[in-house]
C-alpha cells in the first residue's frame, strides 16, 4: 500500500475531528471509522486494534491531543490540514 494511501484514513479522521463541536470520543473515533470503511467499499470492515493504531499515530504526530473525554484537533493539526 502506498504512502498516500496509508495516510487517507488518518487525514479523513483528522478532518473529522477537527469538524466535532467539542471533539470526538474514542467510540464516535470507532463509529466513523467503521463508516469510512464502508464507504470505500471494503467489505473485511476495520478492526478497533486499526482505529487505536490510527489515533495513536495522530497523537504521536501532534495532530490531536486527548482533554478528557475527548480528542481534540490541536493547532499544529488544524495547520497541517489547511495546508491543502
Amino acid at each position: 500500500m502506498s504512502q498516500t494511501a496509508n495516510s487517507r484514513p488518518l487525514k479523513d479522521l483528522a478532518e473529522w475531528i477537527k469538524d466535532q463541536e467539542n471533539g470526538a470520543t474514542v467510540q464516535g473515533i470507532r463509529q466513523h471509522a467503521q463508516l469510512l470503511t464502508c464507504e470505500s467499499g471494503d467489505p473485511r470492515g476495520i478492526s478497533n486494534r486499526r482505529v487505536e493504531r490510527y489515533i495513536d499515530a495522530l497523537h504521536h504526530a501532534g495532530v490531536i491531543e486527548y482533554k478528557h473525554p475527548y480528542w481534540k484537533i490541536t493547532g499544529y493539526g488544524k495547520a497541517c490540514l489547511g495546508k491543502e
